[in-house]
């Protein structure tokens, strides 16, 4: 028997509240990846969702889970001082037609409900045939730190700011 690393017992919290979510009905899954990098030893977990009710153009929220081999040898080197974690980043994915005026007004929004000690990207881009009538714009969100298990219990008030965000992006489109 193994003993579950961070990555492994955050993933099945993560996992499991966002699958409670679907259950009720408050939101639906779409997708989900489960990755072990075995070139770089690094893993990753990525669960999408939507919200049926929003805009047709708000494609998805996703919430990425991830642990590098420095942080995974950390722990299963038990720590060689340094405690061991993983990243977690937010994406929200859309189709926008007037980016000019819409994205800077995004990253005002996200500032207010993210804090600005968050890094918020943004990503354009469309299909070539169709121009730039259509952009869809992935928005990132990273909280630049690592988070172990004594952060389990935040994962509720994650959600309700991905939610509250949706609802912010659903009014903007």
């Amino acid at each position: 028997m193994f003993d579950p690393t961070v990555f492994d017992n955050l993933k099945i919290i993560l996992e499991g509240t966002v699958y409670d979510l679907d259950l009720s009905g408050q939101l639906i899954v779409i997708g989900r990846q489960d990755i072990v990098e075995l070139a770089s030893m690094n893993r990753q977990y990525k669960i999408m969702f939507r919200n049926e009710l929003h805009h047709p153009n708000l494609k998805c929220a996703a919430i990425t889970l991830k642990m590098d081999l420095k942080n995974i040898s950390m722990e299963l080197l038990e720590g060689l001082g340094e405690s061991a974690g993983c990243s977690i980043g937010i994406e929200f994915i859309m189709n926008i037609s007037n980016y000019r005026e819409i994205c800077p007004n995004i990253e005002t929004k996200l500032q207010a409900i993210w804090g600005k000690e968050r890094t918020i990207s943004q990503l354009l881009s469309f299909p070539f045939s169709e121009g730039d009538q259509q952009v869809m714009n992935t928005v990132k969100i990273d909280f630049n730190r690592l988070i172990g298990e004594e952060h389990i219990d935040d994962f509720p008030e994650l959600i309700s700011y991905i939610y509250e965000t949706l609802d912010v992006l659903h009014l903007m489109l």
